[in-house]
Parts: structure tokens; sequence; C-alpha cells
């Protein structure tokens, strides 16, 4: 004989029955339903400024001794003056179109007392800096008797790449303006190197 009350309790049990099914479904097919990988992407960023860096010298200070010649022909006038070097090691530019320029001043005697005829007080010189580019930065100083004249400067030509480079500064042909006597005192002179972005672009 049917009875409403037991076809409601078998509709229980059927819901009862169907839920737990569901539960124990394996919960790897959930995942395959939301994708078995996934990727994202983060991006990295960061600057480099343009620098360049001049070797420290091998000597701030070169000491020339006595510049004249104190017995033979040619007592009272310039020496002949061996060359000189100062190195300045790992210098560089991180970027390209740099170039080195040279500014520098003729080595003169200090006091400024009034000149005599065939004397002078300025001793010129020749200072070269390599290696940078395919033309270098090669200056002749060329002060008067008196030492006047403003400093000279010279420059290299661009170098297009990034460059690191030992550099060498060569000094040489040391000589008074027309081979005259030297005045006695102390003499000295300037040089400035500087490294950085070209000019004649």
């Amino acid at each position: 004989m049917y009875a409403p009350g037991n076809r409601a309790g078998t509709l229980r049990g059927l819901f009862a029955l169907a839920t737990a099914a569901l539960c124990m479904m394996p919960s790897s097919l959930s995942a395959q339903e939301a994708g078995e990988s996934d990727e994202g992407e983060v991006q990295i960023v960061g600057t480099v400024a343009p620098i360049c860096v001049l070797g420290e010298p091998s000597e701030s200070v070169i000491d020339l001794g006595t510049l004249i010649d104190l017995s033979g022909p040619r007592i009272g006038r310039t020496a002949a003056l061996a060359p000189r070097e100062v190195t300045m090691p790992g210098s560089f530019c991180n970027y390209a179109n740099t170039m080195i320029s040279i500014s520098a001043s003729a080595m003169t005697e200090q006091t400024g007392a009034p000149l005599n005829s065939g004397f002078s007080r300025a001793v010129n010189y020749r200072v070269v800096v390599s290696p940078w580019a395919s033309v270098e930065a090669d200056l002749l100083t060329a002060a008067a008797f008196d030492g006047s004249g403003i400093s000279g400067s010279a420059e290299s030509s661009a170098q297009p790449l990034p460059q690191v480079s030992d550099l060498t500064m060569q000094l040489s042909g040391f000589a008074a303006p027309s081979d005259a006597l030297l005045i006695a005192g102390e003499y000295s002179g300037l040089i400035t190197v500087t490294l950085g972005p070209a000019t004649q672009l």
C-alpha cells in the first residue's frame, strides 16, 4: 500500500546520495577546469648614467729640476731636458662620441720683474695625451719672452664608441722663446686634461 510519507523520505534519501556523490568526485577534475598551469610577467628596469672617469695621474707634480745648462756653450740657456710621462690608467667613458681636451700654460717665472733684452721668463713645451681617438690631443704652448699669452688648448677627435684606455700624457720640447737666456727664479705651469662629450659633432 502506498504511503505519502514514505515517498518524501525516499526523495530525501536520493538527494543525500547525489550530494555525497558530488563531494566524492576527484579534486583534479575541478583543477582541470581552471587550467593545470598559468603564467604572469614581471618586467625589471633600471638606468645607467653616462659617465667619464679620468684615471688618477701617476704624478701630480712634475719637477724638472734645473732648467738651464750651468756650463759649456749653452750656459744660462734651456738645458736638454728629457721628455716626461704621466699615466692615467683605466680612464673611460661609458657612452659614445667623447673626446680629450687639454688646456696648458707655459712654465713662467713668477715674480714678474722687468726683463732686459736677450732674457726670458718663459719655457714653452709640447703636451700630448693618448691613446683615445684617431687624432690625439696635441698642444704646443706659445708664451712670449715676458711670459704673457693666454693658455693654449687642444682637442682630440671624437671617439665614436664607449672607450677605456690607459692614457699617457707626454711632455717634451722644453724651450725658451728664441732660445733666450732664462732669468733666475721659480718656474711653474699648469696642465688641465678633460675627458668628456665631443664638441665638434
